[in-house]
């Protein structure tokens, strides 16, 4: 065999090369020149009305979600248990309208334990203002010494301040309690 005959490169002759071009070339054109099949039209029911004239509900069938245009957070001051509700979702209300009662006993408890803690914090300045007077005159001729003295002055003066801490309390326990 020759090292250069087709067959050796992996090539076909010629003619037959051709012929295969000529083969394919002859398919396509067949393929062209065909008419398409013509598909069998089936027929489409069509209900005929009469047009009138009126008015259409207006009636929208949709999901979604319905939010209000103003919305108020209602919280209490106090801390407590519900009572009675004059109000119902949805409600209208009016300014100074009453919305809730809760139970006031909570409420009245803490403002009689801060007035108790007044009263006790009031007996101790009056001690306090006691000793202070019956010992000013006996501290001015140095009986008692200047520490003592301060000491009894500075009991006073916190028990004043403890007064005034009790007043607070009882003011925000009265707040609460309305």
């Amino acid at each position: 065999m020759n090292p250069d005959s087709p067959r050796r490169r992996g090539k076909l002759p010629r003619g037959a090369r051709i012929g295969t071009l000529a083969l394919c070339c002859a398919g396509w054109l067949s393929a062209c020149t065909q008419p398409p099949a013509h598909k069998t039209e089936t027929a489409v029911p069509v209900e005929v009305a009469t047009v009138t004239l009126g008015a259409l509900p207006e009636r929208i069938a949709a999901v979604g979600t319905v939010e209000a245009i103003d919305t108020i957070a209602v919280r209490s001051r106090v801390d407590g248990q519900l009572l009675t509700s004059f109000v119902h979702d949805g409600d209208t209300v009016r300014k100074g309208q009453p919305l809730f009662r809760i139970d006031p006993r909570p409420a009245q408890a803490a403002l009689e334990q801060a007035q108790a803690a007044m009263a006790r914090d009031a007996a101790a300045r009056d001690l306090a203002q006691a000793q202070v007077k019956r010992y000013q005159p006996i501290a001015a001729q140095h009986y008692i010494s200047a520490d003592q003295m301060q000491q009894y002055v500075s009991t006073l003066e916190a028990a004043q301040a403890s007064i005034k801490v009790d007043q607070a309390n009882i003011d925000a326990a009265k707040l609460t309690g309305r």
